[in-house]
């Protein structure tokens, strides 16, 4: 809301540039030029808050991933004891790189390549991490007690679910860098005001289309979330197989070591 104002030019910076809605520009007769810090004091907190926000999506993804890499190192006691400081380092780690690129980007202190190609480094690290923490988890799971090996099957769950959540993050960024390239590079000027609106939706309903997502990734979190919907938008009652599943039947399992501890 603070933004709309300047963009649309309803509050002036200058005579020579009524609006802004430049994304970013290499081009210093394309930059803005500001007279008085003071008059564009809204423009800048703004501006902070909105890149802060948008270097936060990047960033949060990576937390989802090293949180079970942190589930996986403590696999014996990890639900059962509590560890606050892992939510805290995620979140401070977090904020210590949005913020000051998020200065940097408004201030133009790093260059825009350097900062595309930090984003690269830091996804291709969180896929790497994410496959190896997933391999390992495929590989002791049958390497502990019954009581543990519950744990580990939470955690490939959970590493399920985090692999759409994955898909669905690079599917939905992918087009949102589309747009943005095909903005800051001018392929397409005529229809650029329109392109902007659809880059700034995308950006802001970034949230809600995740939380959407994250709901269709369970099954159990699927028949939630569209129970609770309108019956216009509910869909069929489907039958799900409750049988047990044979391949791993922790009931067997209990009592077989059960059985095996007093021989």
């Amino acid at each position: 809301m603070i933004l709309l104002p300047y963009q649309y030019g309803l509050i002036k910076i200058n005579e020579s540039n009524p609006s802004c809605s430049i994304w970013w520009t290499g081009n210093v007769s394309e930059m803005i030029i500001i007279d008085n810090f003071k008059t564009v004091k809204p423009l800048y907190i703004a501006s902070l808050c909105y890149w802060h926000f948008v270097y936060s999506l990047y960033v949060g993804i990576g937390g989802v991933v090293i949180e079970r890499l942190a589930a996986t190192y403590f696999i014996k006691d990890y639900e059962q004891k509590s560890r606050k400081y892992i939510p805290i380092i995620l979140i401070g780690t977090s904020h210590l790189f949005s913020i000051p690129f998020a200065l940097q980007a408004i201030e133009y202190q790093i260059s825009f390549a350097i900062v595309l190609g930090l984003i690269v480094v830091l996804m291709v690290f969180l896929f790497i991490t994410y496959f190896v923490v997933l391999r390992i988890n495929q590989q002791i799971v049958n390497s502990y007690t019954l009581s543990e090996r519950f744990q580990v099957i939470e955690n490939l769950r959970a590493l399920v679910i985090i692999r759409k959540f994955v898909i669905l993050f690079v599917v939905y960024k992918l087009l949102a860098c589309i747009l943005f390239f095909l903005l800051v590079f001018k392929y397409i000027t005529y229809y650029a005001g329109f392109l902007n609106h659809i880059l700034e939706s995308v950006i802001y309903m970034c949230p809600m289309c995740f939380s959407v997502g994250i709901m269709n990734c369970a099954d159990s979190w699927n028949r939630e979330f569209w129970s609770f919907l309108p019956s216009i938008f509910t869909r069929k009652n489907v039958v799900y197989d409750a049988r047990p599943n044979k391949k791993i039947d922790a009931t067997d399992m209990y009592f077989e070591q059960l059985a095996n501890s007093w021989q």
